[in-house]
């Protein structure tokens, strides 16, 4: 179905083979495709109901809304506008880039799984349900997300926070269930809270300016960039100011080339500093009654 000029609105395509729409602006009702999904919007958004494929399903349009699309193989959406949907499953992978150009935009899925996740949004992702199998990329200035790994293991989940296009984003809450443990590829957010059912968290590659605090079932490590004074809350903390770092928490022990300011007798340590720093006092704590 094309449109050259105008805009394709309405109906139900029950393809046996693959579906192609083109408009400038697409409504639809329902897509059943044999094979691939493709709907472009040269100007104007994409609406619509539920979209089944055995194939791929492709979306691009000034703003894509929809309530559930259930592909046999990759779904991929951009949006130079925000994506908004109820539920989106691949069997392999899903590509969703909100904002695309660098123009506003936020993703908004109640339930998002695939194999590999690759999310994006110049605003916000907000993601109440997010399951995935192998690897998660989370980019965004405020990211809000609910991960499971899904089947849990045998392998770490891998996972990247950051800002829109590998930049410094401004906040992430996220909470991770993933038993087999964690793989950090990137960390780059001003303000994070990672909260885990894994034991074994390992952050390759982290640029915090403000704060981190990583929670699992054993330990709870704080990195505080703003101050090196002590505080409560905490197993270890740790103080980063002005460089990249590392840090691998496995279950009570932590490893980091940052400046552990501060621990408690439940924790280990292993510095890893590639040089002793001058006026760095490390601070032994005794656990609190609570612990």
């Amino acid at each position: 179905v094309t449109s050259v000029n105008g805009s394709v609105t309405g109906g139900d395509i029950d393809a046996n083979g693959s579906s192609v729409i083109n408009g400038n602006g697409v409504v639809f009702d329902t897509i059943m495709a044999g094979g691939d999904s493709t709907i472009t919007s040269k100007a104007g958004a994409v609406s619509g109901t539920d979209i089944t494929t055995t194939g791929s399903s492709e979306i691009t349009g000034d703003g894509v809304t929809f309530n559930a699309i259930r592909t046999g193989v990759d779904s991929t959406i951009t949006s130079t506008g925000d994506i908004t949907g109820d539920t989106e499953i691949a069997i392999g992978d899903v590509t969703n880039t909100a904002g695309a150009g660098g123009l506003p935009g936020s993703l908004n899925i109640r339930v998002i799984g695939g194999r590999n996740l690759y999310l994006q949004a110049t605003n916000e992702l907000n993601l109440t349900d997010v399951q995935v199998a192998d690897t998660i990329e989370l980019r965004a200035d405020k990211i809000s997300a609910a991960v499971t790994q899904t089947p849990s293991g045998p392998s770490p989940l891998n996972m990247s926070l950051t800002g829109a296009n590998d930049t410094v984003g401004t906040s992430a809450a996220v909470t991770v269930d993933a038993p087999a443990g964690i793989i950090v590829d990137d960390l780059k957010v001003v303000d994070t809270t990672l909260m885990t059912t894994a034991t074994r968290t390992e952050i390759k590659n982290a640029y915090v300016p403000g704060s981190l605090l990583l929670t699992s079932p054993i330990q709870t490590i704080k990195v505080d960039n703003r101050t090196p004074v002590p505080q409560s809350g905490s197993n270890v903390q740790v103080f980063v100011p002005s460089f990249g770092f590392g840090l691998t928490l496995d279950d009570n022990t932590t490893s980091t080339n940052g400046i552990v300011v501060q621990y408690d007798t439940t924790s280990k340590l292993i510095d890893v500093l590639p040089t002793p720093l001058g006026g760095i006092c490390l601070l032994y704590t005794s656990p609190s009654p609570r612990d």
